[in-house]
């Protein structure tokens, strides 16, 4: 399972890589998004992350409704949001429940 793999132009773990376009499916279906998610941070250094994205395993997207939150913990994503730190536009942290890459 490769730590570092490209997606949509960023770079994550192969599990996000496998779990992501199915949380996308899952909310298109809901109707929370029309076209795609939003991705603000995979694997990065933002130093308002407190190093939780050096490796892989988590993502931070725009979509943080109560739906949107809910479709990604039935998905096996521990999800919490909207996150407003540091003025930062609202957006939802998700970590992968039992990724390696954590």
């Amino acid at each position: 399972m490769p730590a570092r793999v490209p997606f949509r132009g960023r770079t994550t773990c192969s599990c996000m890589v496998e779990w992501l376009p199915v949380n996308e499916q899952m909310l298109l279906k809901a109707g929370v998004i029309k076209r795609s998610i939003d991705i603000y941070q995979l694997i990065g250094n933002a130093s308002a992350s407190a190093g939780y994205h050096r490796t892989g395993g988590c993502a931070d997207i725009a979509q943080s409704s109560t739906t949107a939150l809910r479709i990604a913990r039935n998905m096996g994503g521990a999800a919490f949001g909207p996150s407003r730190a540091d003025g930062m536009t609202p957006h939802a942290h998700t970590g992968l429940k039992g990724c390696p890459h954590l």
